[in-house]
């Protein structure tokens, strides 16, 4: 609701509707690029312990071409996903009812948002089970 009002406030201001998914792009942005760097920077702290207490020797290096890859498709389908759909879901309230707080959810939308929850929810225990069968 409070990035609904967001969107009518920036809209009353004038704003276009390119000006706001760009907006909302940009945020997505920062958001991936600073987890993607809180991670990889646990990554390194914490390997060490990591191999010391499996007994493992794994190695992290972000010199070649290969390994950056990955993590640079992840941030860019993370900032897709994780950008376009808000900003095309937001900019298409009304703003007179954005700030009225007047928004309902379609029924679709719901049924989205379940999807997406399910399947977070099953992806964190397909890795959690992968983890535990790795580690025996």
């Amino acid at each position: 609701m409070e990035r609904a009002k967001e969107t009518g406030i920036i809209k009353v201001a004038g704003a276009q509707k390119s000006q706001r998914i760009i907006q909302s792009l940009v945020e997505s942005t920062l958001i991936n690029l600073i987890s993607i760097s809180i991670a990889l920077i646990l990554v390194v702290i914490f390997l060490p312990l990591y191999n010391s207490t499996t007994g493992k020797e794994l190695s992290f290096e972000l010199i070649n071409i290969t390994s950056i890859l990955p993590y640079f498709l992840l941030v860019l389908f993370g900032i897709i996903v994780a950008g376009i759909y808000p900003a095309l879901l937001l900019s298409s309230y009304a703003p007179v009812k954005a700030l009225k707080g007047k928004i309902q959810t379609s029924s679709q939308g719901l049924n989205i948002r379940k999807g997406l929850i399910i399947t977070q929810f099953s992806a964190t225990i397909i890795l959690l089970i992968g983890t535990i069968v790795v580690t025996k």
